[in-house]
């Protein structure tokens, strides 16, 4: 071998040697800057690395030429091995899974701790996390337990949507879930914070990081990573700030949206809509005329969109049972009115979208011309009524002899069913309603309803038999088909009504889907039709404390290319999270499934 030859391989190797020391320096600086090495921890976890003078003096440089590759924890705060056992990808290319989380994965939304099954301490052998290779599952980390953002927490219909989102996730689901509130001053925050492992109210973040958007969104990203939570749910277009300061982060978000374009653009939301069109991994609509105006006015969204029609908050059951006959009818005589009386129902707050002077217009021409034959009409509003705007509907009835007719009565948070069920039709005298719940909890008391043409979703949600509408802001075609009502018999559209509301979907159905969306992108009557079900075969899984291996159990049945008619899930009194597991896995069934429980 000549000299020169000698001479340049000792310079590659110096050269290399170089290079080497300098990405290790480049490595400890990025390492070091995203905080997620602890080397009081790594000394103690490993006893080798205490032991050897060299690397106990920099534990960082150990992690980095060997810790990295050997799968070694560099922190509390991050599972290697979890990482490595749910991204195939990461352990199939042998490298550092905490420089590949830093590079790649942070912003790809992947998890990086398991996650317990609640807040609280764990047994030997719980759950603490998905850990399945199935095919397509926990591609995204949806079993690790969700977040939900609400834009405020009065006790109105979309903070209701959100918090009945919570409870169906955390109770039906025992999923984590993280309550994230831009504005928590309502009374509906307690109830938030009783079904969330963490409530995160934005505003004290913000405080708390001097004012700065941009870094109280990081630590509440961060607070989210932490628990392995990289999925959400953002509820109406006022939350498109958390969406686009989240997603930026490599987080996930499905976007409820409840506006319809005359509201958008009369409050200057239109950069909410735009933040919605553009972050979202999927955009949920309660309505085909909601998903129609929006995407004409807004443009369709980048992600998905899907037409589901949310929940009532009201328990469906209550209201039934509040419509008995005899229930009703003691309800009734408790307010007033007996069986000469046909009770015409509106709820909601009283401003000018909601119609509150088209409802005063269509009362009094109604009761103008019923005349004496007949029963008697009578109007309730349930619902606030701001005080400028009660005091002139007060005037205007009490001049026209109509005070003793016609009745504002409140707020009733805890009272609607009974007031349902007392009342003959309901009124929704709305000039813009996307996806009224009011309706929906109206149909499910046998209510027949009566509304305008082209206000929203109403049309929709009564369907061909349980209601009738006039055309749009027509009081006097709305008065008119009230006495229609009064005069002929309404039992044919009560029984379509009380039909119609039960094809509603319940809040654990609906929370359901959403998070089949954000694992798969369908819902999950959409996975149903991908595959064939049987008729004849259904699945048993009995189990007792088997916690650590359920997962991968359930997931094979799931997996099946011909679906099974039913599931089983059976437990026998285990003593570790083997429930928490089926109930958290329930929402990916494709097919009914029924969880029994031997305590």
């Amino acid at each position: 071998m000549s000299l020169l030859h000698k001479y340049s391989g000792r310079v590659r190797k110096a050269a290399n040697f170089a290079k080497a020391r300098l990405e290790e320096r480049r490595l400890k600086t990025l390492i070091l800057k995203r905080g997620l090495f602890d080397a009081q921890f790594y000394i103690e976890q490993y006893p080798d690395v205490a032991e050897c003078p060299s690397a106990s003096a920099d534990p960082l440089v150990h992690y980095i030429r060997y810790g990295g590759i050997e799968g070694r924890n560099p922190s509390a705060d991050f599972d290697a091995q979890f990482y490595l056992a749910t991204n195939a990808d990461v352990r199939n290319a042998n490298v550092n899974p905490l420089v590949h989380y830093i590079n790649h994965g942070e912003r790809e939304g992947r998890p990086i701790l398991k996650v317990p099954i609640s807040a609280r301490a764990q047994p030997a052998g719980a759950w603490r996390g998905p850990t399945s290779q199935a095919p397509g599952f926990d591609r995204y980390g949806v079993a690790n337990g969700v977040f939900v953002v609400a834009h405020h927490t009065d006790r109105s219909g979309a903070p209701l949507i959100a918090l009945n989102l919570v409870r169906a996730l955390a109770r039906e689901y025992r999923l984590p879930v993280v309550s994230i509130l831009l504005d928590a001053t309502g009374p509906l925050r307690p109830e938030f914070e009783r079904d969330s492992v963490e409530t995160i109210v934005f505003d004290a973040i913000l405080h708390a990081n001097g004012g700065r958007p941009k870094a109280a969104w990081g630590e509440v990203a961060e607070r989210l990573s932490r628990r392995g939570i990289a999925n959400g749910i953002c509820n109406s277009l006022l939350t498109s700030e958390a969406l686009e300061r989240l997603t930026s982060r490599g987080l996930r978000c499905v976007s409820l949206v409840h506006e319809l374009p005359g509201s958008i653009t009369g409050y200057g939301w239109a950069r909410h809509a735009e933040n919605v069109v553009n972050f979202s991994t999927c955009v949920v609509f309660p309505a085909d005329i909601v998903r129609d105006r929006f995407t004409r006015e807004f443009g369709r969204p980048h992600g998905t969109t899907r037409v589901l029609g949310q929940p009532s908050n009201i328990d469906p059951a209550a209201c039934e049972a509040a419509a008995a006959p005899e229930q009703r009818r003691r309800l009734r005589a408790a307010l007033g009115f007996d069986g000469e009386d046909f009770v015409v129902l509106s709820a909601g707050n009283g401003d000018f979208r909601k119609g509150v002077d088209l409802y005063l217009q269509t009362a009094c021409a109604a009761l103008d011309r019923a005349g004496g034959e007949g029963k008697r009409l009578s109007f309730l509003w349930v619902g606030d009524v701001p005080s400028h705007v009660g005091v002139w509907v007060r005037q205007d009835l009490e001049r026209r002899g109509l005070a003793d007719r016609v009745h504002l009565v409140g707020v009733q948070h805890d009272k609607m069913a009974d007031y349902y069920a007392a009342a003959d039709v309901f009124f929704l005298p709305s000039r813009e309603d996307p996806f009224p719940t009011v309706v929906i909890e109206a149909l499910q008391a046998g209510l027949p309803v009566v509304g305008f043409e082209d206000s929203g979703g109403v049309a929709e949600q009564i369907g061909e038999a349980a209601g009738r509408l006039a055309p749009y802001g027509d009081w006097s075609k709305a008065a008119d088909l009230l006495i229609g009502l009064r005069s002929g018999d309404i039992g044919e559209m009560r029984a379509a009504a009380l039909a119609r509301g039960k094809s509603f979907m319940t809040p654990e159905h609906y929370a359901a889907d959403l998070l089949n969306l954000l694992q798969f992108g369908l819902t999950r009557a959409e996975r149903q039709q991908e595959r064939p079900r049987s008729a004849l075969v259904g699945v048993g899984v009995p189990a007792y404390n088997c916690a650590a291996y359920l997962e991968e159990r359930i997931w094979s049945i799931f997996e099946q290319t011909l679906a099974p008619a039913d599931i089983f899930m059976i437990d026998d009194a285990s003593p570790d999270a083997t429930v928490e597991v089926m109930h958290r896995l329930k929402a990916f069934a494709a097919s009914p499934c029924r969880i029994v429980e031997n305590s």
